[in-house]
């Protein structure tokens, strides 16, 4: 959502946007009205479109209310103010796979931290699940590979295996430059890279999937396919189309960024 500079008493009124995070996409309902009100949470000023008193007489803005779940009242709750995927079954189902706050609301240092932190720790595993069922399973195979290529079979497994953290972050950092860079083209508007990064390092939590070979990683490959959508429709309201050019770069990428398997 949009908001402004540092005003005298600490709050933010003039209309800018925050340069460290990118610009939010704007909300129908601001329209440069004055700001009448300080949020309780965050501490910066908005006007009473977007300020609502909630039932402990403080007043929040829509996007506190919603991370904290606080109920506001009802002319508050306007959809074109809040993210469509918010609605019916949709909802129900994103609050039981994750935190809706951590992938829809505006990225901060510790939330970047967290999902990238959670991002590479899935990815590393992922990767250690998919060595460890590709060593158990096809090790005559593994082994004639490695011959083949003049390399000690047990110093090739361990050099595998050290590397696996590195391949983990190739694979984040360079997957999540390839969503920006799809959003970007797509005609996405208002996202820097950080919303980008978090938004594939929670994704990234689909490579636990890899733990259960071959249906893990389909099942992966859905789990992060509905998060990345997820996070498209609610930072851009992406039709098909639009989304379906998104997505072009995360799938030629990705298949570079790891094993033969995109997701395990």
């Amino acid at each position: 959502m949009t908001r402004g500079t540092s005003t005298e008493e600490g709050g933010r009124s003039d209309g800018a946007t925050d340069s460290w995070f990118g610009p939010p996409p704007p909300c129908s309902h601001d329209s440069g009205r004055p700001a009448t009100a300080c949020c309780t949470a965050c501490g910066l000023a908005f006007g009473s479109s977007r300020l609502g008193a909630a039932e402990d007489g403080r007043a929040y803005c829509v996007d506190c209310a919603w991370e904290a779940d606080i109920a506001l009242p009802s002319r508050h709750r306007d959809p074109r103010c809040e993210p469509a995927l918010r609605n019916g079954i949709v909802r129900g189902i994103e609050g039981i796979l994750f935190r809706p706050a951590w992938l829809f609301a505006q990225p901060s240092p510790r939330r970047i931290g967290a999902a990238l932190g959670l991002g590479l720790g899935c990815t590393t595993a992922g990767y250690a699940f998919w060595l460890g069922w590709l060593m158990l399973l096809n090790a005559e195979w593994v082994r004639q590979q490695l011959d083949d290529a003049g390399v000690d079979p047990g110093q090739g497994l361990w050099v595998a295996w050290l590397a696996l953290p590195i391949l983990a972050i190739l694979r984040v950092f360079g997957g999540a430059l390839a969503l920006h860079a799809g959003c970007l083209l797509a005609g996405g508007s208002g996202i820097s890279f950080n919303d980008s990064l978090r938004a594939f390092s929670l994704a990234s939590a689909a490579m636990l999937l890899c733990v259960v070979p071959s249906v893990g990683a389909f099942l992966a490959i859905l789990w992060w396919s509905w998060i990345v959508l997820a996070w498209m429709r609610s930072r851009f309201s992406f039709g098909l189309g639009r989304t379906m050019v998104a997505l072009i770069p995360s799938v030629v990428v990705l298949p570079l960024l790891g094993p033969a398997a995109t997701f395990g």
